[in-house]
């Protein structure tokens, strides 16, 4: 899920309960007033952050409260696909997809993957490389695959004991391609449904 979540660029609120203490002087000889010492103030503190931040960026003691997505445009295609040795386990990888067209150009691409024991990265690189290119051909999947080879380079998961990084790295390609293929067929299928309704 929260890798579905970095790539449609979503974000937590996340709330803390705090207390401040406060030592009050008696005031002074115009302003009398009541010393009062170790007086206790609580509150509550929220803020917001992105969903590829909230491992490093949430502190201890605060609680996820809401997760606000960010509604794709009409035109866009989204896919969550998955690795893992049964269909009930848990993902050794997984990759997440979005992808808008807007004028037979891809105008926003986003690509994240995560899994087990591993935080969710996106790929920024791929991102860069197809964002504004005039939409593939979906027979011609060479270029779709030679972009993803230079934009994963410096793709490095981490090992756990379910799987090596090189396997994640290895299968990580094929999962991205599937993933980012899918959405943009869904993205180039919406944007035909709806041209077709508007005229």
């Amino acid at each position: 899920m929260l890798t579905a979540l970095v790539a449609m660029d979503a974000e937590v609120v996340v709330r803390s309960g705090s207390k401040s203490q406060i030592d009050l002087s008696a005031g002074t000889h115009e302003r009398p007033g009541l010393a009062l010492s170790g007086v206790v103030y609580k509150g509550k503190q929220e803020r917001r952050i992105l969903c590829r931040e909230v491992t490093s960026e949430r502190r201890p003691g605060e609680l996820i409260i809401e997760v606000m997505v960010p509604r794709p445009a009409l035109s866009s295609g989204t896919s969550l696909m998955r690795v893992s040795r049964t269909a009930a386990d848990v993902a050794l990888l997984n990759a997440a997809a979005l992808v808008e067209i807007e004028g037979k150009v891809y105008r926003k691409v986003r690509l994240a993957m995560g899994g087990a024991s591993m935080d969710p990265v996106r790929l920024y690189r791929v991102e860069q490389l197809l964002e504004g290119q005039p939409v593939m051909n979906p027979l011609n999947s060479q270029k779709l695959l030679t972009t993803l080879q230079e934009g994963m380079s410096t793709f490095r998961p981490p090992a756990d004991v379910r799987a090596s990084s090189s396997y994640r790295r290895v299968s990580g390609m094929g999962l991205a391609y599937r993933a980012l293929e899918e959405a943009m067929n869904v993205a180039s299928w919406r944007g035909m449904v709806s041209s077709e309704r508007g005229s």
